[in-house]
């Protein structure tokens, strides 16, 4: 009995239709003209690159945004010293989408603490990974945001 019940079960457990929100190799049917950027370049560069991936060239659902970015790097935490030893990365995105005559504003927040690295080259290379992940994590959630305008 449970040499056939397994395999069953596998069988139906793995067809059940799931697919993650965020799949990547799935095309969306929209496009983006993306009218002005300012703030971070880095984090810019690769909302960008993020963005021309996930967009289809030849829809006709066409989206035209403006793009401001704020980062920045506060102290957290002091050692007895005075020497920081604690930081919070924080990166605000604001875009104005337009579509059909209708402005919309998103407004998405990312925020992370670290910890001071001894190496200053270490420590600017994990930033900059940090920077990447944020950009990531922002255009996934305009992605959605995206999708629910109609």
């Amino acid at each position: 009995m449970k040499k056939r019940l397994i395999p069953i079960l596998f069988l139906i457990l793995t067809s059940c239709g799931f697919t993650p929100i965020y799949n990547a190799s799935e095309k969306h049917d929209y496009s983006i003209n993306l009218t002005e950027e300012k703030g971070d370049s880095i984090i810019n560069n690769k909302i960008i690159s993020e963005l021309s991936r996930l967009t289809s060239k030849d829809s006709e659902k066409i989206f035209n945004i403006k793009l401001i970015t704020d980062y920045s790097k506060s102290v957290i935490s002091k050692d007895a010293k005075g020497s920081a030893t604690n930081y919070e990365l924080n990166v605000d995105a604001n875009f104005t989408v337009e579509f059909k005559n209708n402005v919309k504003e998103i407004y998405i927040n990312e925020k992370q603490n670290i910890k001071k690295i001894a190496d200053i080259f270490e420590q600017r290379s994990y930033e900059n990974t940090i920077k990447n992940n944020f950009a990531i994590s922002i255009v996934n959630k305009l992605n959605i945001e995206l999708l629910s305008i109609k």
